[in-house]
């Protein structure tokens, strides 16, 4: 009677020993499961995230960048050959249609991470951490500055500016022209040496019949300029003339302008005079920790477990 009774107590303890392990074994499957369904949604967001990054191209920007380690090279055309927001706006709309589903949500931002019209998008790209913009007036491109945050000038060593217009220069760019190719105002310097706030560059201007004005060359002896002060420089030329801006502040006392370059009619800089460049920008950089941001953000959301990544898209990491 004894050993019955303990045989039947050992039954129902090991009875309930397995389905206590059975709840325990089903609990931890659904745990797993859960885990590998995030770590699924998790891959598609990334996945998705980084194929339509590639989507957004430099070429939809009218642009090419070549990064070799501290260099970066920029080739760019002013003003714009086709209508850059339309065309972003396109590319957009067919990425959403094609990668918008039931479980997967997309949201292009702008640079504060808030949804925007395309006709709003900011007109440049940077280079960051250093906040350097890459900027036009406008997607028309009819003018362009490149400018640094004062405590971020220093990481531009050089650069070295290529410029091929169809405009023909009035005076060949010879010393006997000289005083047709004054800087007003000028603070160029002829060395960086021992300066601080000094910019070292290198300027080419090619015209429609081959003609060069080059600084340093012929009629300008200087490689550098005080990054604090506006030099400027404007170029009689047929149809329009050409404005080189060197230095001085942009926007703000927080920015420098490296330089900017526009067109305007004959002595009158009010009246825009449209042209066309071609530009070859080469920057060297103190360091290749840097990446090209363009401006704009994106987000990507599994809406059924809530997992998104938001982020800059780049075009050089």
């Amino acid at each position: 009677m004894k050993k019955g009774f303990l045989f039947s107590l050992s039954i129902s303890l090991l009875f309930l020993i397995l389905i206590s392990f059975s709840s325990y074994i089903q609990k931890e499957s659904l745990n797993d499961i859960s885990v590998l369904n995030n770590m699924v949604a998790g891959k598609k967001v990334l996945y998705v995230f980084e194929d339509i990054s590639e989507e957004i191209t430099l070429e939809s920007f009218d642009l090419e960048i070549i990064q070799n380690e501290t260099n970066l090279t920029i080739k760019d055309k002013l003003p714009a050959e086709f209508d850059i927001l339309g065309n972003l706006e396109e590319s957009a709309e067919f990425i959403e249609e094609n990668y918008n589903t039931s479980d997967i949500e997309i949201l292009f931002l702008n640079t504060q991470g808030d949804e925007f019209s395309f006709g709003d998008l900011d007109p440049w790209i940077t280079v960051e951490p250093w906040n350097i913009k890459y900027e036009y007036e406008d997607w028309g491109k009819r003018v362009l500055i490149l400018s640094c945050p004062t405590q971020n000038c220093s990481k531009i060593t050089k650069y070295i500016l290529n410029i091929t217009t169809n405009n023909v220069f009035d005076y060949a760019p010879i010393p006997q022209n000289k005083n047709d190719y004054k800087w007003a105002p000028d603070h160029l310097r002829n060395s960086c040496s021992g300066q601080t706030n000094c910019m070292e560059f290198e300027l080419y201007i090619t015209d429609g019949i081959g003609q060069v004005y080059s600084c340093p060359g012929p009629v300008c002896n200087d490689d550098a300029y005080d990054l604090t002060k506006t030099s400027s420089l404007r170029i009689k030329s047929s149809p329009c003339w050409i404005y080189i801006q060197l230095g001085g502040t942009a926007w703000d006392r927080d920015n420098y302008r490296v330089y900017e370059i526009r067109s305007h009619a004959p002595n009158n800089p009010n009246l825009e005079c449209e042209i066309d460049f071609d530009l070859e920008n080469k920057i060297e950089f103190e360091s290749y920790d840097y990446t090209i941001n363009l401006p704009l953000r994106l987000k990507v959301k599994e809406v059924n477990y809530n997992i998104s990544k938001e982020g800059d898209i780049q075009k050089i990491e």
